[in-house]
């Protein structure tokens, strides 16, 4: 971590923490992933998040699972 120039882990952000995505390309989580800001599911999701929120339930955790038809 001090290499990283961070004392604490808690700094940690995810632009430090990096994962290779190909043989060649090594890039940082914060590139990667569509990160939230606080609260935002609770107003208008991203596109990229709304069948997910909408499929989600306080009731339960896992998969829906697809009507029999």
């Amino acid at each position: 971590m001090a290499a990283m120039g961070v004392r604490e882990p808690r700094a940690l952000t995810p632009a430090h923490l990096r994962r290779r995505v190909t043989t060649s390309d090594v890039r940082s989580y914060a590139e990667i992933f569509e990160w939230l800001s606080p609260g935002e599911l609770l107003g208008d999701p991203p596109e990229t998040w709304a069948a997910d929120w909408a499929a989600a339930s306080a009731d339960r955790f896992g998969p829906v699972a697809a009507p029999v038809r």
